[in-house]
């Protein structure tokens, strides 16, 4: 029997949708205002795996942010963050931007991390040992102004999303035809 060499995969939770707006209104050193997200959005996702072990989980977002207020701001934080449960989530991937002195700003931010590179959870969560295995993932997309170090608003959305993983047996369909005729020399 030969050895057949094991594969290692990604599983990229993609197709990942987030959205965050809002405005935030300041006066002087006290703030008020509103930011908001009004969207997040990431599908499940299911992978076949066979001859091979899981290397990655990742989740990908797109974020798109903007605030406006009638003081600058001094800076902002998004933060993707994953977990079994929100109380328990870690941050996996985070975007800040200093020194902005801004009253207004928007923008667009990819953000991408690796769910296991959380205490909570490694590749056994999504690796099944016969059959299939259906790990649910809490999903923290958080927005922070801030001003003078301060926040002085924030806003989250959160999205439960299950990641099915199903192992097989390789399994190979092969077929050979044929067909030949005999031929006969002579001298």
């Amino acid at each position: 029997m030969r050895n057949v060499p094991r594969r290692r995969f990604l599983v990229l939770v993609g197709g990942t949708v987030a959205t965050a707006s809002g405005a935030l209104a300041l006066t002087s050193n006290e703030a008020s205002g509103s930011v908001e997200i009004s969207e997040l959005t990431i599908p499940d996702e299911t992978y076949v795996l066979t001859d091979e072990s899981i290397e990655d989980v990742r989740i990908e977002t797109q974020a798109d942010w903007s605030w406006e207020g009638n003081a600058e701001a001094t800076s902002y934080e998004l933060r993707l963050k994953v977990g079994s449960t929100v109380d328990n989530a870690e941050i996996i991937a985070r975007k800040e931007q200093d020194g902005l002195g801004k009253k207004e700003l928007q923008g667009t931010a990819t953000l991408t991390g690796s769910v296991l590179d959380t205490s909570i959870y490694d590749s056994s969560n999504f690796t099944p040992s016969n059959g299939s295995l259906s790990t649910n993932v809490i999903v923290l997309l958080e927005f922070d102004v801030l001003r003078d170090g301060e926040v002085v608003e924030s806003a989250e959305a959160t999205e439960g999303v299950t990641i099915s993983v199903r192992k097989e047996e390789l399994a190979y369909t092969v077929s050979l035809s044929s067909s030949g005729e005999v031929i006969v020399s002579s001298s």
